[in-house]
């Protein structure tokens, strides 16, 4: 039983075949399309190809291999057979050894270990032809199927020059009883025109995981340790699911911890111990990264996301046109995603797997300190705005957990009440941006609701960060309006007047900002002195940025050309 329950996170080969079929999550339509190529292979030899699966580490292209392996298993293809390489091939440094591993996993009874890596290979082409002849023949259907992993570190380890790369080109091309299913974090070295192995592979990508596939796994996970999921666990992961970034393996530690901590809403414990499970990946994941690139990581993170190029290339005193190779291989990899503010052309950039932004924060920038004001800070801002929450999670439970965690923030961190809050704008934004004004606002008012609930937290200056915050993130001005339309009955007048004075000052601030943006020359600013005080006073709140995309402010020169 214990082997049907053990889940090793990395590596799936010391999988029991059922637990992979078992938790199999979100792969269910890419395995079908294998496998119809695959028997279309085996039965047309004609129609040679190879596939190439893409994804960033952790995505689970290892578990899909498996998953491949352990299908055919179960329900095998008359005329196929499969043979999965290791992970790794620490012994494979020349063309022919390739070969020589793939004959050797094909007679495993023989229990021979292979062949160590030649010191000094010659003859290379002598030696392909009797590695690939041994290899013919060992073949005992129409067609052999190789998984390989890490394709992309096997060319360059093993097919360094042209001459052993049209070798395998030719192999690819002509060999009807081959067909390699390949995995790389990236295809780039099938898509270079003046390379031999140009268009050698049918590329397909892993699909991120969906919320849909978070709550899923947990569910199936559940299962297999013999109980079942609880709707407070489904909550939970349903609200955590964006924090992964859609990513398989983070998805998977995280639901894991959902069902081992016993506290339904002590969701930065669930954190935390995802986290702490994942360490060694992230570390790794970090290690990789090239130097300079590296340096732009750090910058991304260190200084505040989103960012654009521009504002990464100042952050490390450099420019976009220095960086911009640099910070394409954390597109190319998967560690960043873009989007674009309402309105805006620039595109900015951001962390997708937010569990190891909080990794990098607590190991780098907040050395020895658990930093739960910086893990709840982000975790509300990234789960209070999932767009499909009502279709799993009541308003109410998602305000449980996500309140609670605040609650227990506060109070570990007493002064960073404003801080916090006001942070709650980015999901607003967020909302607006990917969803809708309507969802946004409804998002708004969950916040403004929450806050109402505890009149020991200081609502006015948090309502003015919030605020702040909102406009800094391009909160659609309808939306902001709106929500001040619930200020009245959330915060009655009678026994709230500061909030009511805010109010509207916040509403005289919203109508200037939108005339100067728009250019509406019929604006007049307010008889009041002490009113355009006030609002001069919240304008130099804002960034510069913000005041220029305002026009509140005239660009530099520099940033003008």
């Amino acid at each position: 039983m214990r082997g049907q329950r053990h889940v090793p996170w990395f590596n799936p080969r010391q999988m029991n075949d059922a637990t992979v079929l078992a938790l199999s999550t979100g792969r269910s339509a890419l395995l079908a399309e294998l496998l119809q190529t695959i028997e279309q292979r085996s039965t047309h030899p004609g129609q040679i190809s190879h596939w190439l699966i893409t994804g960033p580490r952790g995505a689970g292209k290892s578990y899909f291999l498996r998953l491949l392996q352990v299908t055919l298993k179960q329900e095998p293809l008359p005329k196929v057979q499969l043979v999965l390489l290791p992970e790794e091939l620490p012994n494979i440094f020349a063309p022919h050894e390739l070969l020589a591993e793939i004959s050797r996993l094909l007679a495993p009874s023989a229990q021979h270990a292979g062949t160590p890596s030649r010191w000094r290979v010659d003859n290379t082409g002598q030696l392909w032809d009797e590695a690939l002849a041994q290899l013919l023949s060992r073949i005992q259907a129409p067609l052999l199927v190789v998984g390989i992993e890490n394709f992309d570190a096997l060319i360059a380890q093993a097919f360094s020059s042209d001459v052993d790369n049209s070798r395998l080109r030719h192999l690819m091309s002509n060999e009807p009883r081959l067909m390699f299913v390949a995995t790389a974090v990236q295809g780039d070295f099938d898509e270079q025109h003046n390379q031999r192995l140009f268009r050698q592979f049918d590329h397909r990508s892993l699909p991120h995981w969906t919320p849909i596939d978070h709550r899923h796994y947990l569910d199936k996970r559940a299962k297999q340790q013999g109980s079942t999921a609880t709707t407070q666990q489904l909550n939970r992961i349903d609200a955590y699911s964006r924090y992964t970034g859609g990513n398989a393996r983070a998805g998977a530690v995280l639901a894991a911890t959902i069902l081992d901590v016993n506290d339904p809403l002590n969701g930065a414990d669930d954190l935390d111990a995802a986290i702490e499970k994942m360490s060694d990946h992230y570390r790794a994941l970090i290690a990789r990264i090239p130097d300079n690139t590296k340096k732009l990581f750090d910058a991304l993170v260190r200084g505040g996301e989103p960012a654009s190029q521009t504002e990464l290339a100042e952050r490390t005193g450099a420019r976009q046109s220095d960086i911009s190779r640099a910070f394409a291989w954390l597109v190319d990899n998967g560690y960043v995603n873009e989007s674009r503010e309402p309105g805006q052309k620039t595109k900015h950039y951001r962390v997708l797997d937010r569990l190891l932004v909080q990794f990098y924060r607590m190991r780098y920038l907040h050395p020895g300190q658990r930093s739960r004001l910086a893990v709840m800070a982000d975790l509300l801002a990234d789960t209070l705005n999932f767009a499909d929450k009502g279709q799993f999670v009541s308003r109410n439970a998602t305000q449980a957990v996500v309140w609670h965690e605040l609650d227990i923030t506060l109070a570990q961190a007493p002064g960073h009440e404003t801080e916090v809050i006001s942070q709650l704008g980015d999901a607003v934004a967020d909302a607006a941006m990917h969803d809708s004004p309507a969802n946004a606002f409804a998002l708004g008012l969950d916040i403004l609701q929450g806050l109402a609930a505890r009149p020991h937290l200081p609502a006015e200056a948090a309502l003015r960060g919030l605020w702040i915050d909102m406009i800094e993130m391009a909160v659609p001005w309808g939306v902001m309006r709106d929500l001040l339309g619930e200020w009245p009955q959330l915060w009655p007048e009678a026994e709230h007047n500061q909030v009511h004075q805010l109010k509207e000052v916040l509403l005289a601030w919203l109508t200037k900002l939108e005339a100067v943006q728009t250019g509406d020359t019929s604006y007049q600013d307010p008889n009041d002195p002490d009113l355009v005080t006030t609002l001069t006073a919240l304008e130099q709140a804002l960034s510069p940025k913000t005041r220029h995309r305002l026009g509140l402010l005239q660009p530099a020169a520099s940033e003008r050309t």
